[in-house]
């Protein structure tokens, strides 16, 4: 169809049809947003070409709830699925080490993900140039931050360790941790769902994500609270180690440095113990 003669009921009507508004798990309001933004983008090039007089997209917005809100509306968690028991934790893990499906370079990235508590898709898109083995730090740029800034990753002696098996059985020399034959030229950050939906029959599907071992890190951390601040780890460490920024926007704008390096290197090696103490790793 010309873009000119396409009519906003045609598409309300056919983002209707998606939309399943009977089973709040299965809304499909992420994938309707998710649309909704890509058609805009095609219609707002349509009219600054001159093509169509109004760009009308944007409106479709009001005619759906977020998923948030719809979440909220029938009493649903809406925060990423999350493992927040040590003996759930000990068996996915001991899962994980006993799958001989799963391709081993996704494998490895889980394990990452799992170690070093990063967003997925800076897991997924890590370069070697990032990784500095000698002063055992992964530093992100900026430009790759959900918050607009670099964060530095001291990794432990576990992570080192997937890291330099991954460097030893490395494909492609792309300049990716993970290399991939796609657009992104890296493993996909769904990647890490699907495997994880998968593992052992789908037994953690629904019960955790790729981005949950975030939820999961915290949750270990705040548990152990009384041993971290004996290590001398405060609350400002573990927020640091997760990249969030600081809510105060005052105190953000002239701080620089919540914790030190050893501090980092302090925490993610007493959290890589203390996994490795529920569940061995296989390296």
């Amino acid at each position: 169809m010309e873009i000119k003669d396409i009519k906003y009921s045609k598409i309300k009507e056919i983002l209707n049809a998606i939309f399943n508004p009977n089973d709040p798990y299965k809304s499909r309001l992420d994938t309707i947003s998710h649309l909704i933004n890509d058609i805009n983008e095609i219609f707002s090039i349509a009219h600054y070409d001159g093509h169509i007089d109004k760009n009308f997209i944007n409106n479709l917005k009001k005619e759906f709830p977020t998923s948030r809100n719809f979440k909220q509306k029938h009493n649903i968690d809406s925060r990423l699925a999350a493992i927040t028991d040590d003996k759930t934790l000990a068996e996915f893990l001991h899962d994980l080490k006993c799958d001989d499906k799963m391709d081993l370079q996704t494998k490895r990235a889980i394990y990452l993900q799992i170690l070093c508590v990063n967003r997925p898709i800076n897991t997924t898109s890590v370069k070697w140039d990032y990784i500095d083995f000698q002063k055992e730090i992964w530093l992100i740029p900026a430009n790759q931050m959900k918050m607009g800034y670099s964060h530095q990753i001291a990794l432990s002696s576990y992570a080192i360790k997937i890291l330099k098996e991954q460097q030893n059985f490395c494909i492609l020399d792309n300049g990716f941790v993970f290399a991939a034959f796609n657009k992104q030229n890296h493993l996909h950050k769904d990647s890490l769902n699907k495997v994880i939906i998968n593992l052992n029959n789908q037994k953690y599907k629904g019960k955790i994500t790729a981005h949950g071992f975030r939820a999961t890190f915290c949750t270990i951390c705040s548990q152990n609270k009384a041993t971290l601040l004996q290590m001398g780890i405060s609350d400002e460490v573990i927020e640091t180690a997760l990249a969030h920024k600081e809510s105060n926007a005052v105190k953000f704008a002239y701080e620089r440095d919540r914790a030190t390096n050893e501090q980092l290197k302090r925490l993610m090696q007493w959290y890589g113990d203390y996994l490795n103490n529920l569940e061995p790793f296989p390296f």
